[in-house]
């Protein structure tokens, strides 16, 4: 399994993984064409994306951890511990193949004020439960500490108990609470946060 930034051929392969999954934030290419920007200090998204050889899988249905929607102003002036509101898949298989490599999940996250938030990972099923969501989160904290950032925020649904371990374990602490911020069903928005020394 390898952990990179993505590049702008990654974006079908994006795609694939995040129309399949059911509760992704659901954003246009043009959007991840954006997000994926040369590397560098004043970049204020990062796409990481996870790959494995491609003759190894002939498909797979892509699940998120957690998503939350498009990125709000505001994050920046959130401290953790701030319990304060702050700002505001389906059944078909997909495969998403790139120079004989699969890409296997994704994380996107957008760099505010000096603080972070994650805005988006998603992993296929098939590779749920080998750690590759703390892999994706890792290269997110290397990222974070490179550009000497204090903190990251994400949401997550409430009754999402696999990413809340996920995040619980990658030193995450509950911030706070969003009430019936997600619809469809109507549910409440845990906050996360974890501040990086």
């Amino acid at each position: 399994m390898n952990i990179r930034p993505a590049i702008p051929d990654d974006v079908v392969g994006i795609l694939e993984i995040e129309r399949s999954s059911l509760t992704a934030a659901h954003w246009n290419e043009e959007q991840y064409r954006s997000a994926i920007q040369p590397a560098g200090d004043d970049s204020d998204r990062v796409v990481f994306v996870a790959e494995r050889d491609g003759s190894l899988m002939t498909g797979y249905r892509a699940k998120t951890h957690t998503l939350s929607q498009a990125a709000r102003p505001g994050w920046g002036t959130r401290q953790c511990g701030d319990r304060s509101p702050g700002p505001g898949g389906d059944k078909k298989s997909a495969q998403a193949e790139l120079g004989g490599k699969t890409l296997v999940g994704f994380l996107v996250a957008r760099h505010v004020s000096g603080e972070w938030e994650l805005e988006n990972i998603v992993v296929a099923p098939e590779f749920r439960g080998r750690g590759l969501g703390s892999q994706l989160l890792r290269a997110l904290v290397a990222r974070v500490r490179e550009v000497e950032s204090r903190a990251v925020f994400l949401e997550v649904r409430e009754s999402n108990a696999a990413a809340r371990k996920l995040y619980q374990k990658a030193g995450f602490r509950e911030a706070g609470r969003r009430r019936r911020y997600y619809a469809d069903p109507a549910e409440d928005a845990v906050l996360y946060c974890l501040h990086v020394g």
